[in-house]
């Protein structure tokens, strides 16, 4: 099987340092022929980036809903989780939204109307432990990611 072409690679072949080239391929600032060099080599290697050889206004931007069963800022756990995801989202471009959302107080239709008005391109949950809640979350046909996640049989 072939071994997937990474970071370190493309620096030892343009003899520059790994930092160089992993700004170059995630659109921070180097120099412009630098960044020439760095994709053409990348695309020349099969590297496997999202962003490889794309201009900036090439890039989609992404909608992220994080949804949690509680409010997380209460939650030493997942403070560093939270800012790590919004963290990421603001670096690349990405919107951020959070909703707490209480299974007890709010029927799942007002939840299902918020999420076709932001019209999220992928969803986070965390802290969501209730059965028809992830049932009716892996329904809405949008990618998803669970952390904190439910052993329980669905």
């Amino acid at each position: 099987m072939k071994r997937a072409v990474t970071i370190k690679d493309i620096a030892e072949r343009l003899n520059l340092s790994r930092n160089t080239v992993a700004k170059a391929l995630n659109g921070q600032y180097v120099p412009e022929e630098t960044r020439e060099r760095v994709l053409k080599t990348a695309r020349e290697m099969n590297y496997k980036s999202l962003n490889v050889g794309k201009s900036e206004g090439e890039i989609k931007k992404r909608r992220i809903l994080l949804v949690s069963g509680k409010p997380l800022n209460s939650i030493n756990y997942f403070v560093p989780i939270v800012r790590g995801i919004e963290n990421f989202c603001y670096e690349n471009g990405h919107e951020f939204f959070h909703h707490t959302y209480n299974v007890n107080k709010t029927p799942f239709s007002a939840f299902t109307e918020y999420v076709k008005e932001l019209r999220p391109d992928g969803i986070c949950a965390i802290e969501c432990f209730d059965k028809q809640l992830i049932e009716k979350l892996l329904n809405l046909d949008k990618p998803l990611c669970f952390v904190d996640f439910t052993a329980q049989d669905l």
